[in-house]
């Protein structure tokens, strides 16, 4: 799947920390989606496009472009399954 969005908007409501290439290799019932990373973003370059490099293990990824409390959070539930729901904490107190 292909999404495009306009640029003026991704750059005032989208605040990118994470970005994946994947291949589909099945679709299951009810929408799970069984895939692999074949590249993923490692940072913004100066003209805000994506760098891309190899992914990291199945079960780790990169994240960038992070705002202090954001990082934060991160650092202290580095080893946490959980740790990218309590990041977004950052953003819904109700989480």
């Amino acid at each position: 799947m292909n999404i495009a969005l306009q640029a003026k908007p991704v750059d005032s409501k989208i605040h990118a920390v994470c970005c994946l290439h994947v291949r589909v290799n099945r679709v299951r019932e009810f929408g799970f989606v069984e895939y692999e990373v074949v590249r993923e973003a490692v940072r913004l370059s100066p003209e805000s496009a994506f760098v891309w490099a190899e992914p990291l293990s199945p079960l780790r990824r990169r994240f960038f472009n992070l705002t202090k409390d954001e990082y934060d959070i991160a650092v202290q539930n580095a080893n946490d399954p959980n740790a990218v729901i309590k990041a977004m904490s950052v953003y819904n107190k109700d989480i």
